[in-house]
Formats: structure tokens, sequence, C-alpha cells
């Protein structure tokens, strides 16, 4: 059923000439034909969807299609494809700092050329371990900042019940 709705949604983008969301329907799209094992549409769905991306400069979305097309194909063992969609990936990240993407597409990259190219391999998983230490550093400054603030708001909830108790024994 979630099929039908993506389709309809789809078409009903394709009549409003609304290219960009067609677009990312597609991509989205993807998402449940990989679910019901329909990975050949998935990927004719994303390549339909990746020059959209790049027509119209939306290179977030371009990360992350590429970064699936790359996922299918070397799923499917097309590793000339996979590379492919993966270096780009890899560019566009790059360009626009997308560590997270980056990421992913590193760890596969590794995992693909681990056994056959080493160098290559051993290079994508540095940069692959590099992003993690800096996803997880980031995750940890939110964290602290966030347990920051709840310090001290707890801080000043305290000092306010002391102030009000102060009031009440001086009445």
């Amino acid at each position: 059923q979630a099929l039908d709705f993506a389709d309809a949604a789809l078409q009903l983008d394709s009549i409003d000439g609304r290219w960009d969301k067609v677009a990312v329907r597609r991509s989205q799209k993807r998402g449940i034909l990989m679910e019901t094992g329909q990975d050949n549409q998935a990927r004719k769905e994303l390549e339909l969807a990746v020059p959209v991306f790049r027509e119209g400069n939306n290179l977030n979305s371009l990360a992350i299609s590429l970064a699936q097309l790359g996922e299918i194909a070397f799923k499917d063992g097309d590793i000339s494809a996979a590379e492919k969609a993966y270096d780009e990936c890899v560019d566009v990240c790059m360009k626009t700092n997308n560590i997270y993407i980056e990421s992913r597409a590193r760890k596969d990259l590794w995992q693909m050329h681990r056994n056959s190219r080493h160098e290559l391999g051993l290079l994508h998983l540095e940069r692959y371990m590099d992003l993690q230490n800096q996803l997880n550093s980031e995750k940890t400054a939110e964290l602290m900042q966030s347990f920051n603030v709840k310090y001290e708001t707890l801080k000043k909830e305290q000092t306010i019940a002391l102030q009000r108790s102060r009031i009440v024994y001086l009445f």
C-alpha cells in the first residue's frame, strides 16, 4: 500500500511539473522497493532521480541518492558501479561537509577494497575512522552542552526554591 501512495504522490508531482519533488519521491520510493526485495527497480528510481538532483544543485539529496546507489550496486556485486557511485558521493560530501553520508560511503568503500586493493581500502578505512571520531566528538559536545543547560537550570531552580523558603521564613 505504501508503494501505491508513493506512486500516486510521484504522479501528482509529475503532473504539476515539480521535478525536484518527483526526484525526492523517487528517492523515497527506493526505500519501499528495497524493503520488498525489488532492488533493481529501486536502482532504476535512483538513476532517474540523480540527474535531477545534479541539475537542481540539490547536493544533500544527491549525496544520499549516490550512497544508496552504491549500496544497491555493492549488494548486487556490481563493484564498478558501486565504486563510481560512492566516489561521486564522497566528492559531493567533501564539498558540502556532509560527514555522516561520507562516512557511510567510506565504510562501504573500505569493505569493497579491503581484500583486493589493500592500500585503497586502508585509505578509506582511515578516513572513515577520522569521520567517526569527528561525529562522536560532535555528539559528545552536544551531550555536554545539553547536560550543562540542565545543570544550570537545576541550580537556578534550587536557588529560586531557597529564596522562596527564605521569603516564607521571613513572613
